[in-house]
Parts: structure tokens; C-alpha cells; sequence
């Protein structure tokens, strides 16, 4: 015949069961836990990206920075004459830059391919006529 009162161990087991308690407790525990892995996976995509910034400016520097396309430009001198604040009148050589009422130019953009590592960087290569 077995006893009716239930034994600690039998207690504790029920209690561990039914405890809402300790389920939040033990749910908070986990995420706690896997809050780890995440931090970590994190700070790998923050390193790849940083990564292949680096690769980018590493290819963009090999390869050219930004280049400007302009037009022929006329630069004319003179001298004006200048009176400062003690009333002296001094001679000053000035530019104007004339440029041309229009201008016609023609050109093809051919992007490629280059690569430094597993990362890819697109440059451009340009044929133009002015």
C-alpha cells in the first residue's frame, strides 16, 4: 500500500510542471542564451560590410577617382586697378574664363568588373569626344 502523503520529490516534480514561474524564468534564460549567437552574427556582418568597403576603396583608388569632363575654356587676363584703405591705387591681374555658348560631345560608358578578394566592385571606363 503506498502512502497517500506525496513526497517532496513528487511535490517539487508537480510544482516544476504547473509553475508558470518557472517557465517564464527558464523562456528567459533562452533568450538570454540566444541572444550570443546573435551578437555574434552581428558583428560578422558588420565586419564583412566593413570588409568590402575597404575592397571597394582599395579598387577605386587603383583604378582612378572621379573624373570631371569639360569643355575647352578661354582664360583671359587683366589688370584693374584697386584703391585700398589707405587711398593707395595698386595694380591687380585679374582672369575671366570664357567658356562656350555650346558644346557638343559624344561617348560610351563601359562598366566593369573587378574584384579583390570574394568582393566585386564595378568601375566604369569611358571613351569620350569632344
Amino acid at each position: 500500500m503506498q502512502p497517500q502523503d506525496p513526497t517532496l520529490l513528487t511535490r517539487a516534480s508537480d510544482w516544476a510542471r504547473h509553475s508558470v514561474t518557472l517557465k517564464l524564468l527558464s523562456i528567459g534564460i533562452l533568450l538570454l542564451l540566444l541572444l550570443i549567437p546573435s551578437s555574434m552574427v552581428e558583428n560578422l556582418i558588420t565586419e564583412r560590410a566593413s570588409n568590402r568597403d575597404a575592397a571597394t576603396e582599395e579598387i577605386s583608388a587603383q583604378w582612378g577617382g572621379a573624373q570631371l569632363v569639360l569643355g575647352p575654356v578661354l582664360v583671359l587676363p587683366y589688370t584693374a586697378q584697386e584703391t585700398n584703405e589707405d587711398k593707395r591705387t595698386t595694380e591687380v591681374t585679374r582672369y575671366v574664363c570664357v567658356l562656350p555658348d555650346t558644346l557638343s560631345s559624344t561617348g560610351t560608358l563601359a562598366p566593369e568588373r573587378r574584384h579583390r578578394g570574394i568582393y566585386e566592385a564595378v568601375v566604369y571606363r569611358a571613351n569620350m569626344h569632344v
